[in-house]
């Protein structure tokens, strides 16, 4: 049984994130991986890694007081998401990380000393494992508000720790463009919504060089309507135009058509909804895929967390063929944690019973003869042959002879051995779980050492 739990362990915390992981491919669009410009090779495509809504699990996810359970809440959703985060460096090294917003999930509600102390938490988990890597992001509504209910310390604090909001990239000659939306989607003037129309309004469309090659990336989705199909990943509903306290599912129609036609993106990732969606927009004759992409973490509503992979070529880089894209998403799925925590559930209760039945005597259990015990009874000759025979084949050298109980003895001691059945079943039960406690322990020491990394 201890093998047993050892196996389950190593294979569900090591190996399966691995398998799901490595089965994880960049999209290949171009002929040769690497290309020679003066004086150096450069790769032809250019990785960039999407996450969206890591929301990390704090005191307002549950609504739990702080004490032990939100402590371990917090912990097991920590250490998923940087695990994952870890290995998808080590084993895709990706060159860029864009961010889709809601980074924390009270982080609009933090006074700076809390929000200091889950900002390392962040930091913790989305650790760099190469310094070059550059990460980009917009902000969600869990980190300043939504609309006219922007909270502007909370926008100031945000835009002071996490860089501008609004603004264009320039990676592996496309247009990346970071959109506020949830600012931008204020009715009234703040300035927050002031800062993104600004930018909005002051944009300007790439060279004719780059057509065909501009990224916009948002936190909410686009409008759609609400009964279209979000595609074969999706496992809920459809997106539904609804709003709420600070928040809202999609981008209201008016807004979306501006958006659309100002930046003329040629595709558009957001976030925001914690499931995988793809829906295309129509602008004229132009046609732009959306894609939605899911939560990042496995305590968000979503059995089944998800992240984005994407390969951009550059000018000079040679296409895989001539009707080749000069980009191309995919997405790709996590491990899904709940389920291989039913899993261990399941597999406790069955090594529970299993040691149970373990711990159970057979029914022949045998006491020291005693002259005076009360349940003795008188035998006859051939009574005497035989018991005595029975004694003989129970003898053990250094103990006393052991005849079989009477049938009320047996029945009140016949969960008894050795000092008693919990007392066997608990060393079992020890044996069991000590060992694979260590081993569980082992790794969560291995994928949650404490380092801090301020990453933007």
């Amino acid at each position: 049984m201890p093998l047993l739990w050892a196996a389950n362990i190593i294979v569900c915390e090591l190996l399966l994130v691995r398998a799901f992981i490595a089965a994880c491919r960049w999209p290949h669009i171009s002929r040769h991986d690497w290309m020679w410009i003066p004086w150096r090779w450069v790769p032809s495509e250019v990785h960039m890694l999407v996450i969206a809504d890591p929301q990390l699990t704090d005191e307002y996810s549950y609504e739990q007081e702080p004490g032990l359970l939100l402590a371990l809440t917090e912990l097991f959703s920590d250490i998923y998401m940087k695990r994952n985060f870890r290995l998808i460096q080590q084993l895709m090294r990706p060159q860029f990380v864009m961010f889709a917003g809601d980074m924390m999930d009270g982080g609009r509600e933090w006074k700076d000393a809390a929000f200091n102390r889950e900002l390392k938490r962040l930091g913790d988990v989305f650790q760099r494992l190469d310094s070059s890597t550059v990460t980009v992001g917009v902000p969600g509504n869990h980190d300043i508000g939504f609309g006219d209910n922007v909270i502007n310390y909370a926008y100031e604090r945000y835009l002071l720790n996490f860089g501008r909001l609004n603004s264009v990239f320039d990676i592996g000659e496309h247009f990346v463009i970071l959109l506020d939306t949830v600012s931008l989607s204020s009715i009234r003037q703040t300035p927050a919504s002031k800062r993104a129309r600004d930018f909005m309004d002051s944009y300007e469309l790439p060279p004719q060089r780059l057509a065909g090659r501009t990224i916009l990336l948002t936190h909410v989705p686009l409008y759609r309507p609400g009964d279209v199909d979000c595609g074969p990943r999706r496992r809920s509903p459809p997106i539904a135009n609804r709003a709420g306290y600070q928040y809202q599912n999609l981008i209201q129609p008016a807004l979306t058509q501006e958006i659309l036609k100002k930046f003329r993106p040629d595709i558009i990732i957001s976030g925001d909804d914690h499931d995988d969606c793809v829906y295309s927009h129509v602008i004229g004759n132009h046609t732009v895929v959306e894609h939605t992409i899911g939560t990042f973490s496995w305590l968000q509503g979503n059995p089944y967390p998800s992240f984005g992979v994407m390969s951009l070529r550059p000018t000079f880089a040679e296409p895989l063929s001539p009707l080749s894209p000069t980009f191309e998403l995919k997405v790709c799925s996590l491990p899904p944690q709940m389920y291989i925590y039913f899993w261990y559930i399941a597999l406790l209760v069955f090594s529970i019973l299993w040691i149970a039945r373990s711990s159970i005597i057979s029914p022949y259990h045998f006491e020291p003869v005693s002259a005076t015990d009360p349940d003795d009874v008188e035998i006859g000759a051939a009574g005497v042959s035989s018991s005595l025979s029975l004694l003989q084949q129970h003898k053990q050298p250094g103990r006393p002879l052991r005849r079989p109980r009477s049938r009320p003895a047996l029945r009140r001691t016949c969960f008894l051995i050795d000092g008693g059945f919990w007392s066997a079943f608990f060393r079992g039960l020890a044996l069991m779980v000590l060992p694979n406690l260590a081993i569980y322990i082992g790794f969560l020491l291995f994928y949650y050492k404490p380092n801090f990394s301020l990453y933007y």
